[in-house]
């Protein structure tokens, strides 16, 4: 069904989490679904810097296109 493949999917993108925000396609994300990933309590990730990482490079990509 298609809420087994919802809860399916968060819990890929909560377990690998810090592999998928390398794609480029992640900064392509609304800033609500950056939101909600973000607060997750579920999300797995070693180092917390890494999350601030991600969110100072979705921030810059927001700027620049606001710039254009």
């Amino acid at each position: 069904t298609c809420v087994e493949l919802e809860r399916v999917a968060q819990s890929f993108i909560n377990q690998h989490f810090v592999q998928l925000v390398r794609h480029d396609e992640f900064l392509q994300l609304s800033v609500d679904e950056v939101c909600a990933l973000l607060s997750s309590d579920h999300i797995q990730v070693c180092i917390h810097s890494f999350i601030h990482s991600f969110i100072h490079s979705f921030i810059y990509k927001i700027l620049v296109i606001l710039s254009l």
